[in-house]
């Protein structure tokens, strides 16, 4: 019997334009399989085998396989062409799509002894996802949507096939969410998980009336474009900025629309940043003389347009960084950076003053 399996590319977590589709196999004896497909021209194909499904989950390209070799996985196949006659007594197989030498995480899994998908195994976005996410949404997020192959994927598939985590607080505490900020009146939620060590999530309930994906994306995007402008001036030493990754919740237990449900799609994913409090990120501005340090954050706020940056979404760290945690502002001008002044000792006021008018001769001619 012929078997059909549908997928999303993905690259490193960005949609891709090529293409890998219509997987077919043909068991024609035992251990025998007859496998073809589609796929752009140059796409060579990986074929392995493992007796335990979760043996092939952590594999995303040859290079994994060879780095991190296991007993009980085997490569059988390797072909650009579309089609290929495999031998293999394991019982699963998974194929993996390589293109100028970089992976295409397809999740193909297949129970090889009769040619059945893996009840566990990633599905296309029809359907694994809810088919009222449109085309349009799918490409806007596609950039920013966690990798397949990222160590938290798993672990938010199985918090989220349980139960329905965004009908209410109390499903997130019974899930094992501890609530961190809820803010109940815009239904916006930030919690922590035990087996989410080092993020948190950020999420709006199903009773919210919000549409969530255009924020995640452009939170998503912001904290992109926040990393660039530290990279590009060696700022890192001195601040930092959250990777945000947006994850999208399986249909399975989505509710129906109705007068008082919304039902969300997307939840954000957020590097923990250990910021101080408020409190403790006041004394440590006050404390600031480093005018290296100083100028890294008005250069920072000015060239990344961040015009949402008051000491709230500034705050210290633990490490003794300062941490950029609301991305959601960038690339809008004029900036406030006179926001800060009054934070500052009296020798730093002057000093940030003098970045101040100095920015503002710069922008008049």
């Amino acid at each position: 019997m012929y078997f059909l399996i549908l997928g999303i590319p993905y690259l490193s977590g960005e949609q891709i334009d090529s293409e890998f589709a219509n997987l077919q196999c043909l068991k024609t004896a035992d251990s025998c399989y007859e496998l073809s497909w589609e796929s752009e021209k140059g796409t060579n194909c990986l074929f392995f085998t493992a007796d335990d499904w979760q043996e092939l989950m952590p594999l995303s390209s040859a290079e994994t396989f060879l780095a991190s070799p296991n007993a009980q996985t085997t490569i059988i196949a390797s072909t650009d062409e579309n089609a290929t006659n495999l031998k293999s007594e394991h019982k699963f197989l998974r194929v993996i799509a390589q293109k100028d030498l970089k992976a295409f995480d397809f999740e193909r899994l297949m129970r090889l002894n009769n040619c059945e998908a893996v009840v566990d195994a990633p599905r296309s976005k029809g359907q694994f996802y809810s088919p009222d996410i449109t085309e349009e949404t799918w490409r806007i997020v596609a950039p920013y949507l966690l990798p397949e192959k990222h160590a938290l994927k798993m672990t938010m598939d199985k918090i989220c096939s349980k139960m329905r985590i965004l009908s209410s607080v109390d499903s997130l505490k019974e899930a094992g969410f501890k609530i961190i900020i809820a803010r109940l009146n815009r239904g916006l939620v930030v919690a922590s998980h035990p087996n989410l060590q080092g993020y948190l999530i950020k999420a709006y309930l199903d009773t919210s009336t919000r549409c969530e994906w255009p924020l995640w994306a452009l939170r998503a995007e912001g904290s992109r474009h926040i990393q660039r402008i530290l990279d590009k001036h060696h700022f890192n030493k001195y601040m930092k900025v959250p990777d945000k990754w947006i994850y999208a919740i399986p249909q399975a237990r989505r509710p129906i629309a109705g007068e008082a449900i919304f039902p969300k799609d997307f939840i954000l994913l957020v590097k923990n940043m250990n910021i101080l409090s408020k409190e403790q990120t006041i004394e440590k501005f006050k404390n600031t003389s480093s005018k290296e340090r100083l100028k890294a954050l008005f250069t920072t706020i000015v060239e990344g347009g961040l015009s949402d940056s008051h000491i709230d979404n500034v705050p210290y760290s633990t490490d003794n960084k300062i941490a950029f945690i609301d991305t959601e502002y960038y690339k809008v001008w004029p900036v406030h950076p006179e926001w800060i002044t009054k934070h500052l000792s009296s020798v730093s006021q002057l000093y940030w003053e003098k970045l101040i008018k100095q920015g503002e001769k710069k922008s008049e001619s």
